[in-house]
């Protein structure tokens, strides 16, 4: 599992190739609904192995040349080199799937997922930035979705 700074690296190189090459690029942010719940309760280190469970469930569903970092916390970002809306959406729906339906946690845990795609003329920032809010219109419509930020 990739780190920040391995994240903030990746996406950098990823934006520059897509608006050499003009491919699509997708961002996914993935934030464990009511995490700090599940800490709370089940201690820090049930906490740990559950972020595992789901850093492993969205790295399954992951293509080989998508990059899967833990952005903070409970949050995780999925780069989508040469990735369409259509598919962006199937893939954040895949994750969110995955993860419900993990099993051997302590309770069953969801996700909310804000997608967002590069947009020629802009820069990395910009796209975390969609795609921060997406994933906050997903937590406020009533979490365990994905919201697409077009």
């Amino acid at each position: 599992m990739k780190n920040r700074r391995s994240f903030d690296r990746l996406l950098a190189n990823e934006y520059a190739r897509t608006l050499r090459t003009r491919s699509p690029l997708a961002l996914l942010m993935v934030d464990v609904d009511h995490f700090k719940a599940y800490n709370d309760e089940y201690g820090h280190q049930a906490g740990d192995q559950a972020l595992q469970a789901v850093a492993a469930a969205i790295a399954v569903q992951a293509r080989p040349y998508d990059h899967v970092a833990r952005y903070g916390g409970e949050e995780f970002a999925v780069i989508l080199p040469d990735t369409q809306v259509a598919d962006t959406r199937i893939v954040a729906e895949r994750i969110r799937l995955a993860v419900q339906a993990l099993q051997g946690l302590r309770r069953p845990l969801s996700v909310s997922v804000g997608a967002a795609l590069a947009k020629a003329k802009s820069d990395p920032v910009d796209l975390v930035s969609c795609a921060d809010q997406a994933l906050y219109q997903a937590k406020q419509t009533g979490r365990n979705r994905v919201h697409l930020q077009l």
